[in-house]
């Protein structure tokens, strides 16, 4: 809601990722300013990384090199407790509890 008050005439607003709304009984609030949506005549456009699978490979490439230069940094939220932990871990992808990749050592 607040984005779409500042979006710029013309803008395009991507949407993907959408993780924390697999196990939801609930809809998602809905926008209360969705009015700027016409009134800026913006663009709102879902997409799945699989839409792009023909660009991998040049993505793969310029992303390494980008991490390689200091360019492209990765943040991991990293948790222990090992196989134990696993529910509870892969649970934090449902609520937005993890930042960055998430990774469980084990």
């Amino acid at each position: 809601d607040a984005a779409l008050g500042r979006m710029n005439l013309f803008g395009r607003i991507p949407v993907c990722g959408m993780i924390s709304q697999y196990t939801s009984s609930a809809p998602p609030p809905p926008f209360k300013n969705f009015r700027s949506v016409l009134v800026n005549r913006l663009t709102i456009r879902g997409f799945i990384v699989f839409d792009f699978i023909k660009d991998y490979p040049e993505a793969v490439a310029a992303m390494g090199a980008w991490h390689a230069d200091g360019k492209l940094v990765m943040t991991e939220d990293v948790r222990t407790g090992g196989l134990d932990a696993f529910g509870d871990t892969l649970a934090l992808l449902f609520t937005g509890g993890n930042f960055g990749k998430l990774v469980l050592e084990v």
